[in-house]
């Protein structure tokens, strides 16, 4: 491990946690858009340079096709992510018709050099997501405790 690399762990040991794995987690969705639209290459390259620290594992397991979102495409997802929150009520979606055109036409309004279907990828994949979180928080408490699914199973069996 290089000198840069040392320094950097001994950053994230004294962030947050939470945020740290919100870096990640928007590193990865800019990857994954970047991935999906590999034709414009504005969003992402195949060099291991970002801000954020790539994990050890990950660049080991990598033999040259893992794309990398580039610093400005980056940005440009934060800022996209931070209208979502904004746009959307604390852990939940708003309601009624055309969820995602509201939102799309809020994107298309603040990244206009950004491809319109790149930004409706986005959209889908950000409402997707949180969806996801919603139906986890809904089903939580149906699923029980794990003692309570050990009996479950005991008294099929």
């Amino acid at each position: 491990m290089d000198d840069d690399a040392l320094e950097t762990f001994e950053k994230m040991r004294n962030d947050d946690v939470a945020e740290i794995s919100y870096k990640q987690g928007l590193f990865h969705m800019a990857a994954a858009i970047a991935s999906n639209f590999r034709h414009d290459k504005s969003l992402g390259t195949t060099e291991m340079k970002s801000e954020i620290p790539a994990k050890m594992y990950t660049c080991a397991l990598n033999k040259g096709g893992l794309i990398n979102p580039t610093i400005d495409w980056l940005a440009d997802v934060t800022k996209m992510d931070q209208m979502f929150i904004e746009h959307h009520p604390k852990d939940r979606l708003n309601k009624g018709v055309g969820l995602t055109e509201d939102f799309n036409k809020l994107l298309k309004i603040a990244f206009p050099n950004r491809n319109i279907e790149i930004l409706e990828y986005f959209t889908r994949l950000r409402t997707r997501a949180r969806i996801r979180h919603m139906n986890r928080r809904i089903m939580a408490p149906k699923r029980g405790t794990l003692r309570g699914l050990r009996k479950k199973v005991e008294w099929l069996f």
